[in-house]
């Protein structure tokens, strides 16, 4: 029997050597093994299983493809015929998506492509290897673009990838007017586009894109498809199309003639789709946007020209970054058409500019249009008749429009006065009204009446002012600040019928080259210079005459031009459901590796624990 100073002493021994024990991690060991295994695979050493697939066969190892798939643990288990002959064989996979996963379960590795993607979520689901299939929904998440969203929202309908399923369909309802002329489009079933088109969430910008759309998918396979017409007539909100586009577009239409059900829509206006189907404030704005500015251009202190544009977002208040213009301008001109933003002419440092440019709310994105018959600067622009009117500028009678169309500039008789500072340009009726600086210091008005091609002088006689902002509002077009200093605070209007001026309340804080806005029956005034930079945004009540500073916002803007644009501002709430279902380059993919797993490896000599790979 041991005495206690003895048992005290061993236990005292025992602590030590317990206290000396130290653990060490090779850190290299779980990838050493990884290539180990794969080298003995790809040399066809002790395998004990092949995979059959297109003629081919896959020489693996049993223990490994049963820890990381469920598929084969399954087979594997039991007394099947697979397991005693050593093989199976593949008849539906695609031999290099076999080959990729059983790479990737060597490896933790697999690379994924546009022309591969769908045979490795077929085959990944197959096999049950969860991490894979996941990788390739992220991977078709970011490949998600115009030309493709259909394509990616059928292969995520077909392998029930409902992830990247919601992910397409909110990318639907928000670029819906950019994708109306795509084939994917087009080739719709019946009940996905009717789910599509009455979606809460869909922003058409305009709604004579659901028109439109609702033609071209009608056209696109007549016989089969007319049976429909009537019920998707009944999902456009005819009161909200333009007079103009319903006369010149929806009463010619020979669909309707032929149509027993449609032949109502000649005659009547749409009272059976009233906007009482529409009276949700959030259902407008998620359908047409709200009202955005969009600011492009300008100078610099420097007076550098700038290609940078920014958007403001009139009901929230916030202003954001978008992207830039392709050159740097100053002095220049913009319009808004049809959901687009045309920026023309200007001065980049170097030259005046014949070059024009156009923005898309929707996609983000400035395009270069054809270049102008001329170079203009500091010249006015309009809109008239769906066309880009662009108006003489410093020293330049020539008038000219866009058809965007034909994408193509064309002439028009020039100013018959020559601005010596430029000009700025408005519509009233059927007439474009310019206003500009002439010789004689004086501002002169120039009225021009497009079907007739003639210009006519108006006013010769209001006191000098250049660089002001120009609007045009009922009969009247309302002249703001300008330069030179003592008349930079000063807001008058012209009446056009009554051929005179009047004097109205003047602005808060002078400024010149500024840029003038109508939004909502109400007239904005954004940037310009008196001294320094003006940054407040001011707001003219033109009922009741009175200037009022918006104080929650401060831009600045010197020689650049704003444009009202309407944009979407709400995240889709949720998906279209329209089933009912909730060359390239290549991405690489590795799965991360824990101590789990170098762990595992070492638990059974007998059993490779690779659970990290499932």
């Amino acid at each position: 029997m041991k005495s206690c100073e003895g048992e005290k002493s061993e236990a005292k021994a025992n602590n030590c050597e317990q206290v000396d024990l130290k653990t060490y991690c090779n850190p290299n060991y779980d990838q050493t093994m990884l290539d180990s295994l794969n080298k003995l695979r790809l040399e066809e050493k002790h395998c004990d299983f092949i995979l059959e697939v297109e003629g081919q066969s896959i020489y693996v190892h049993r223990v490994l493809i049963v820890i990381a798939s469920p598929y084969f643990a399954a087979m594997l288990q039991h007394d099947v015929k697979e397991n005693r002959e050593g093989k199976v064989k593949f008849m539906d996979v695609k031999a290099p998506a076999l080959k990729a996963i059983i790479e990737y379960i060597y490896s933790g590795k697999i690379t994924i492509t546009e022309e591969s993607v769908e045979s490795l979520i077929f085959t990944a689901n197959l096999l049950q290897i969860d991490w894979v299939r996941h990788q390739c929904e992220q991977f078709l998440k970011s490949k998600v673009k115009l030309t493709n969203c259909f394509t990616i929202r059928r292969i995520a309908t077909v392998h029930s990838c409902e992830e990247v399923l919601n992910h397409c369909d909110k990318y639907i309802l928000k670029y819906f007017p950019r994708l109306i002329n795509l084939d994917g489009f087009l080739h719709l079933p019946f009940e996905e586009f009717k789910a599509l088109i009455t979606h809460d969430d869909l922003y058409v910008q305009f709604e004579e894109n659901v028109y439109r759309s609702v033609l071209k998918w009608i056209k696109h396979e007549p016989e089969a498809r007319k049976v429909h017409l009537a019920e998707l007539l009944g999902y456009i909100n005819l009161p909200n199309i333009r007079s103009n586009f319903f006369h010149s577009h929806i009463l010619t239409e020979p669909l309707f003639k032929h149509n027993i059900q449609c032949r109502g829509v000649s005659t009547d206006s749409g009272t059976d789709c009233s906007l009482d189907s529409f009276q949700s404030t959030r259902r407008t704005h998620q359908r047409y946007g709200t009202p955005h500015v969009v600011f492009v251009g300008g100078a610099d202190k420097t007076w550098r020209p700038l290609k940078t544009c920014k958007m403001y977002d009139i009901y929230s208040g916030k202003v954001s970054t978008i992207s830039p213009m392709r050159e740097g301008r100053r002095n220049i001109s913009i319009v808004s058409l049809h959901g687009f933003a045309y920026c023309t002419g200007g001065y980049n440092g170097e030259r005046v500019l014949k070059t024009a440019e156009r923005y898309d709310p929707i996609i983000d994105q400035w395009t270069q249009v054809t270049p102008m018959n001329y170079a203009h600067s500091d010249h006015g622009s309009c809109i008239y008749k769906d066309h880009v009117y662009v108006i003489g500028g410093d020293r330049n009678p020539s008038v000219e429009y866009y058809n965007p169309t034909t994408n193509k500039w064309y002439n028009c008789p020039d100013i018959p006065s020559k601005y010596f500072m430029g000009n700025q340009a408005d519509v009233i009726g059927n007439s474009i009204y310019s206003l500009g600086d002439v010789q004689n210091r004086k501002v002169c008005i120039n009225r021009f009446d497009p079907r007739e091609g003639r210009w006519y002088k108006l006013d010769n006689n209001t006191e000098f002012v250049c660089h002001f902002g120009l609007v045009a509002y009922d009969h009247s077009l309302y002249c703001i600040g300008g330069w030179p200093q003592s008349r930079s605070n000063l807001c008058k209007r012209f009446n056009v019928r009554s051929n005179r001026w009047e004097m109205l309340s003047p602005i808060n804080v002078g400024r010149w080259g500024q840029s003038a806005l109508i939004i909502e029956k109400e007239i904005y005034l954004f940037g310009g210079k008196n001294g320094k930079s003006v940054t407040t945004v001011e707001r003219y009540d033109i009922e009741q005459d009175e200037w009022i500073i918006e104080a929650a916002i401060n831009i600045e803007l010197f020689k650049g031009k704003a444009a009202l644009t309407y944009h979407r501002i709400f995240e889709p709430q949720h998906a279209i459901k329209f089933n009912g279902h909730t060359h390239t380059h290549a991405h690489y993919y590795t799965h991360p590796v824990n101590e789990q797993h170098r762990q595992g490896l070492m638990q059974d000599r007998n059993k490779v624990n690779f659970v990290t790979l499932v």
